[in-house]
């Protein structure tokens, strides 16, 4: 009774193996958890407010807003909208209202 065969690939199971199976795949589940909270801390993500152009042109104010808030560290620009040719009012929003960088402009 202290060993059994598997159905798939005959490989003799023991009470053992199977504890370390089991170890092994618990510590596999909690590590994207790990990786994936050690990675946002290194690298901030930005994204291109290209991809939400629709949103900047009806509020820009409201899309910066939303796109901190999903959680990117950082914007490139395509277009300032209701911003453009006035670059200090672009600068005065970023620390206090979004917390996000602007890393780019799109040329």
């Amino acid at each position: 009774m202290g060993r059994m065969k598997s159905i798939a690939g005959g490989k003799t199971w023991t009470r053992r193996s199977i504890l370390e199976t089991a170890g092994i795949s618990a510590m596999a589940c909690a590590m994207p958890n790990t990786l994936r909270s050690m990675a946002a801390a290194a690298i901030p993500t930005a994204v291109q407010l290209y991809s939400v152009r629709g949103d900047c042109g009806k509020d820009f104010d409201a899309a910066l807003e939303q796109v901190a808030k999903i959680g990117f560290g950082g914007v490139e620009f395509a277009g300032y909208y209701n911003y453009e040719g006035k670059p200090k009012e672009l600068r005065k929003r970023r620390p206090r209202r979004t917390g996000m960088g602007w890393l780019a402009t799109a040329a």
